[in-house]
């Protein structure tokens, strides 16, 4: 995901950046060269060989091993094998729009829980989740407001959109955002309520192949 200009712009060396789901690392570079210190989190083995050769050097690149969900623990990720960046542990994002894939390999993993992860590198300045349908568990693991959160979205799990913000309002969270697929521009000229997020979600839920990331602050 490209991150929007005014929140990449925002980050200063000293702030910290939670990278949820950090699948090869593009997103993470593009913080990482700003001097502020990235907590990569990835539970594929295969990837995260990948994301330690790449940042081996990057002593503000912090790489866990492990998925994020409402509890600490062991979870099944499923792995498509021809397009591993597509990993999983919910079977509901197995029916949307990569429901021609296949999923042919399943492996227990560590994962940890958003306040855990803060209790062990300190509070974040931004939360980026991107974990392929695992977004609500993940904030279920957060028990507090900490910092600008966003999670990828897509049209056709639109209520699971809808139902990550009402947890995020009940965490302390009541301005939102979005930016739609790879732009690095706000949809929206101004941070809005849950009312007018709400309605744009649900403006586009049937339209084809729209995706993008919430932010909430």
């Amino acid at each position: 995901m490209a991150l929007p200009v005014v929140i990449l712009n925002s980050l200063m060396p000293g702030d910290r950046v939670f990278d949820i789901g950090s699948n090869v690392g593009d997103f993470a570079e593009q913080i990482l060269k700003k001097g502020v210190e990235v907590v990569l989190v990835e539970p594929n083995p295969s990837i995260v060989s990948h994301l330690r050769t790449r940042f081996d050097k990057l002593t503000h690149a912090k790489i866990v091993e492990a998925g994020i969900s409402d509890t600490e623990g062991e979870m099944e990720l499923s792995i498509c094998e021809e397009a591993p960046t597509l990993s999983t542990f919910d079977d509901h994002w197995k029916k949307g729009r990569f429901k021609d894939h296949k999923w042919d390999k399943r492996i227990e993993v560590k994962v940890k829980t958003l306040d855990g992860l803060i209790k062990e590198f300190g509070e974040p300045r931004l939360i980026k989740v991107d974990v392929e349908g695992h977004e609500l568990q993940v904030i279920r693991g957060l028990k507090k407001k900490s910092g600008i959160i966003s999670f990828e979205f897509t049209n056709e799990f639109a209520d699971h959109a809808i139902e990550i913000i009402r947890l995020l309002i009940i965490r302390g969270y009541t301005h939102f955002n979005l930016a739609i697929g790879e732009t690095k521009e706000f949809a929206l000229a101004e941070w809005v309520g849950f009312y007018k997020i709400g309605q744009l979600i649900d403006s586009i839920r049937t339209n084809t192949n729209i995706w993008g990331d919430i932010y909430a602050n």
